[in-house]
């Protein structure tokens, strides 16, 4: 839609850019990136705070980080957004430390780190000392806390089979939502009565469970062979018509 814009000569403006850059990174046409920004030069906006931001972001999704952080050095008051980007930019591709660099470059910016910045650090593969230090600093900050950050720091232990970091930080919530409940069962896959205690915490509370709370739920009893709720579980699934939701082999997993 951009390029017959162009066509049929309708001249873009600094708002076409950053949505057509958006969509270029959403799905990786970097060709197509670097020809809009083409564009964003001839047309002037090639310093432009905002565009330069977009700009960024497309490049870091499409894997060009060097051309990333080229555009990223050239904005003059980098705000939240322009950190954000290059941040998750290097988080995707692991590249742990530059991105561990690069936050505490933020902070010494006076850039607050929110929950995209957070959750995108705790989603990579960190070492486990240097997860221990950004959740000690987050807990100590008293801020930032929103829910989703505290169920990243659940998964980041829960990979790591971390189980008493897991329940911490799960009685430590004030609130869960299904993801919190769903990170805490999962990760007690392999002890499955303490998955299914949580489960029954999870009832209680009136959080309604999904099909990815019975598959894990389901993978808990296969673990020891607990084939009476593991049957009792497939019945409430098919109860509440969650059985479309769990795909893989379309068939029971054998207790």
């Amino acid at each position: 839609m951009y390029f017959q814009m162009v066509e049929e000569g309708v001249e873009p403006d600094c708002y076409t850019f950053p949505r057509a850059l958006k969509a270029c990174g959403g799905v990786g046409l970097i060709h197509v990136g670097e020809e809009v920004h083409r564009h964003v030069i001839r047309r002037g906006f090639g310093s432009t705070g905002f565009i330069l931001n977009a700009l960024v972001d497309m490049y870091a999704k499409c894997g060009d980080l060097v051309k990333a952080q080229k555009l990223f050095d050239q904005i003059g008051t980098k705000d939240l957004v322009s950190w954000n980007s290059m941040l998750i930019g290097y988080m995707r591709y692991e590249l742990i430390t530059k991105a561990l660099n690069l936050f505490r470059l933020m902070i010494c910016d006076g850039i607050e780190p929110d929950s995209v910045s957070l959750s995108a650090l705790f989603v990579a593969k960190l070492p486990l000392s240097i997860g221990k230090q950004i959740q000690g600093w987050v807990l100590r900050r008293g801020t930032n806390q929103e829910l989703c950050i505290i169920n990243s720091m659940v998964d980041f232990y829960a990979d790591r089979k971390k189980l008493k970091q897991v329940r911490w930080l799960f009685e430590y919530m004030h609130e869960w939502d299904i993801v919190s409940w769903n990170s805490v069962i999962s990760a007690h896959s392999k002890h499955p009565d303490e998955a299914l205690s949580y489960f029954e915490k999870m009832v209680k509370s009136g959080a309604l469970p999904d099909g990815v709370t019975f598959v894990s739920l389901l993978l808990a009893c296969a673990h020891l062979g607990k084939l009476e709720d593991g049957e009792s579980l497939f019945r409430i699934m098919k109860e509440r018509n969650l059985l479309n939701e769990w795909t893989p082999g379309k068939g029971r997993v054998k207790c």
